[in-house]
């Protein structure tokens, strides 16, 4: 990729410094991982290249996270939704209600702020957590390049 490149990422576009920011962040991440399982993992992603982005700037959503052995890691700093649609699944309603009661989810007036990382049970969990709504992780959760995380698991299968 060339300084001039553009890569469109959903709505928004990343230039390339953006890009290089999002990778080191991931590897300061790997860095400062609480677990050596989570961080074997992570260190393989991160050489695939493997970070993802939910990004739906009309309703504030903006997170990063990656692919870990037990799971979905959401990354510290990821914007979430702040409100929630009427048919939101329980299991997320709760979830999200859970880390806004342990302090892991800051309002900051158009988005809610996750504080930690967190794990949770898959790609679409996440979305889901992170959007407010019922969502498919691999039609959400999309690479630097703007590629779904499903059409990724489909080239690697």
């Amino acid at each position: 990729m060339t300084l001039t490149s553009l890569s469109i990422l959903s709505k928004g576009i990343l230039r390339e410094d953006e890009i290089h920011k999002k990778k080191m962040d991931v590897i300061g991440r790997i860095l400062v991982s609480k677990s050596l399982e989570d961080l074997t993992a992570l260190e393989d992603n991160v050489k695939q290249k493997d970070a993802l982005y939910c990004i739906r700037e009309s309703v504030g959503a903006n997170a990063t996270g990656i692919v870990v052995k037990n799971g979905f890691m959401i990354f510290a700093g990821s914007k979430f939704r702040k409100d929630e649609t009427k048919s939101i699944p329980t299991y997320v309603k709760n979830k999200r209600g859970e880390l806004q009661s342990k302090g892991l989810l800051t309002n900051d007036g158009a988005s809610l702020i996750l504080t930690e990382d967190i794990v949770v049970e898959s790609s679409s969990k996440a979305s889901s957590i992170v959007l407010g709504l019922s969502s498919s992780g691999n039609v959400d959760w999309k690479d630097v390049n703007g590629k779904r995380y499903g059409d990724i698991l489909k080239e690697k299968s």
